[in-house]
């Protein structure tokens, strides 16, 4: 795990820019899924054999159209659906992170992913979890912990398999 500056990870995010939604998911309560197809560089088509993905972890969250709230994180669960579904083939306009919290904020056009770090969040081990995570070009995941960031290939099959098992929930 190597820790990374802010600048560091706002540059590799960029990397999902352009990408367009293909499916999002509620899961485990309100875990939030969201599948985008990475674009090629020269011929701005989809890559295949890549895990693209913008995960919603262990994070309050909230979807929001023209600054008004569609659904937040303690939403009910048709509530927290209908918003997600409604980013399916809506492109990635942009993409920042808050340089302090490592707020993550991805924009769809009129309709925007806002995370809120918790600072405090440990788990059972006591160590922190992943607040967010998104899978990048070339076989990394950049992710936040509370007040912390990271782009790694290591954690990868594990938050990939974290990341299955949502399927089943």
């Amino acid at each position: 795990m190597r820790q990374v500056s802010f600048t560091d990870m706002a540059d590799v995010l960029q990397s999902l820019v352009g990408s367009t939604v293909r499916q999002t998911r509620i899961r485990a309560g309100s875990f939030l899924l969201i599948d985008v197809d990475y674009l090629d560089d020269l011929n701005g088509t989809a890559i295949d054999g890549h895990e693209p993905l913008i995960w919603a972890y262990m994070t309050a969250w909230r979807l929001m159209c023209d600054g008004a709230v569609m659904a937040a994180s303690e939403d009910d669960l048709d509530r927290m659906k209908s918003a997600a579904e409604s980013l399916a083939g809506k492109q990635v306009t942009s993409i920042e992170v808050e340089q302090e919290a490592m707020d993550l904020r991805v924009c769809f056009g009129n309709v925007s992913l806002v995370t809120f770090s918790s600072h405090t969040l440990l788990s059972e081990e006591g160590g922190m979890e992943v607040e967010w995570a998104a899978w990048i070009p070339g076989a990394k995941v950049a992710y936040s912990m509370p007040r912390y960031g990271a782009i790694d290939s290591s954690v990868r099959s594990d938050l990939t398999r974290q990341r299955a098992n949502m399927d089943q929930y």
